[in-house]
């Protein structure tokens, strides 16, 4: 069984523009989230704000709104794993003093390399996308971008 496709990629500059706002978007949206989670107190709401709630939360939020919706929602989700974890180590002492999960840093940098928190990496020389457990074998198909993007 297939687990994973990583797909090397040379982007024109249009391309590179797009992907790296959508990049950007998708890390303030993870720093945005986290910081709601850990400041939910502060922030005056009741609970911990689990994964739907922020996700019906974030409807409205600029950088939720830059990315298409099941990207906002995987980061969310990755997010919501990342705490659950968290928890997990906690209450199992699995870890002496685990750490919460982190805010992610800018990776972007004069030479247009940059990261995205989620199994993206671009570099100058191409992309590469790792898309883990999300398709079968039988539904991959490659990546590809056409040069007429507006």
């Amino acid at each position: 069984m297939l687990l994973s496709i990583k797909q090397i990629i040379k982007p024109n500059e249009k391309e590179k523009i797009i992907l790296g706002n959508l990049s950007y978007s998708a890390y303030k949206l993870w720093n945005v989230a986290n910081y709601e989670k850990k400041n939910y107190k502060a922030l005056g709401l009741t609970s911990f704000p689990n994964w739907y709630e922020q996700k019906k939360h974030f409807k409205n939020n600029f950088w939720y709104k830059n990315l298409p919706s099941q990207t906002a929602q995987e980061v969310l989700n990755t997010l919501q794993q990342a705490w659950k974890s968290y928890f997990k180590l906690i209450k199992t002492k699995g870890i002496i003093n685990p750490q919460t999960p982190r805010f992610k840093k800018s990776l972007i940098d004069c030479k247009s390399n940059f990261a995205h928190p989620t199994n993206f990496w671009y570099w100058s020389f191409g992309i590469k996308l790792s898309c883990a457990n999300l398709f079968a074998a039988s539904s991959c198909s490659p990546v590809s971008f056409s040069n007429d993007i507006p």
